[in-house]
């Protein structure tokens, strides 16, 4: 499930053990503020991204825009969010 929640749910889905995925709704799509904040705080070892393409097209390309608002926001490299996005989908699934 894509997150589009604020700094109070993101600490307590963190404290479940869940990884955080962003996706174009909330974040690229309708800017949540809240979400926008929350954002900045999720640890790298905890991040992901998807599509979010449910209702409408999407695909790959969807998650080259939301990689380069991640790091935009967070003062990181392109290349230092996908990496790590890549590696914690790999470390998650066990591939």
């Amino acid at each position: 499930m894509v997150f589009s929640g604020d700094q109070v749910t993101l600490e307590d889905w963190l404290a479940l053990g869940f990884h955080i995925s962003i996706g174009r709704r909330g974040f690229l799509t309708d800017e949540i503020p809240t979400l926008q904040a929350a954002v900045r705080e999720i640890p790298l070892d905890r991040l992901l991204t998807e599509t979010d393409a449910s209702g409408r097209s999407g695909g790959p390309a969807d998650v080259v825009l939301v990689v380069e608002k991640l790091a935009a926001l967070r003062g990181a490299t392109i290349e230092e969010i996908a990496d790590t996005t890549t590696a914690n989908l790999r470390c998650l699934l066990k591939l």
